[in-house]
């Protein structure tokens, strides 16, 4: 996969920093860069749209038979043997903020399981890729209990039509620290394991896909109630249609004590 990791990394990463660089710059100058509210309530803008169509066309360039699934502009090819997953802007709202906590999300994935990962935060200009077993950061991390943890979860709201709500509301009531509004960030910082857990429910697979060969670069175990995503092959044609939940850490112990108070158990 180093060849799909390296194509990324080199060249879908550096193309959309620059088209979202140039707008939120623009943004924060007062300039007008299209926002609109798409069917679901959520906020795109021109930054949005741009990053993700800049990265199709270079996939469609250099690999024209792989698929290709994008938030903003859906699926092309979905039953190809190699699909490419697109955020090009998660989290949206913090960008409009004028805030961090937002970032760019690209995956690969192989017969509908991810096998490259990219997180990447275009303001530090820091990249996180999983998938090519070469993640910086494989050192041990101290066993923490949950009273002692750390806890990103971009919104509590998340898990609102979800079976664990309460446990949810428990959880991040039980945690040492809650850190809200990182989005996919939190998932890389407990990658690099400056934060302990994340657990997020109502992702898409724009939002999941790019998360999972991070984490399990970096040792993180990746679970769901009643599962794990280890071996979780996605049906592409119809995963952005589902609602998927993680919750992931480097302290295998931490996280199953994460999903007892979320499942209520």
């Amino acid at each position: 996969m180093k060849e799909f990791a390296d194509f990324a990394m080199k060249k879908l990463v550096p193309a959309s920093e620059a088209v979202l660089m140039r707008r939120y710059e623009e943004h924060k100058r007062g300039a007008d860069i299209g926002v609109e509210n798409k069917g679901d309530g959520s906020p795109a803008s021109r930054a949005d749209r741009e990053a993700e169509q800049v990265m199709r066309d270079l996939i469609e360039k250099t690999y024209p038979a792989h698929g290709i699934i994008g938030e903003e502009f859906g699926l092309k090819n979905p039953q190809a043997e190699y699909v490419w997953v697109l955020d090009p802007l998660d989290g949206t709202r913090e960008f409009l903020a004028k805030e961090a906590g937002w970032g760019t999300l690209i995956a690969l994935m192989h017969k509908g399981r991810p096998v490259v990962g990219i997180i990447h935060d275009a303001q530090k200009r820091v990249t996180w890729c999983g998938g090519n077993g070469s993640f910086a950061n494989k050192s041990k991390v101290a066993p923490r209990k949950l009273a002692q943890a750390s806890v990103s979860c971009t919104n509590l709201a998340m898990f609102d039509g979800s079976p664990w709500k309460e446990g949810a509301k428990k959880l991040f009531e039980s945690c040492g620290e809650a850190k809200k509004r990182l989005n996919c960030l939190g998932f890389a910082y407990v990658a690099d394991g400056s934060i302990d857990l994340a657990a997020e429910s109502s992702l898409k697979l724009h939002d999941i896909a790019a998360l999972l060969p991070v984490l399990w670069d970096a040792g993180a175990e990746c679970a769901m109630p009643g599962g794990n995503y280890k071996g979780y092959s996605f049906n592409l044609a119809n995963a952005e249609k589902e609602n998927y939940t993680l919750v992931t850490g480097r302290d295998a112990a931490l996280v199953k004590e994460a999903l007892s108070v979320l499942e209520g158990t």
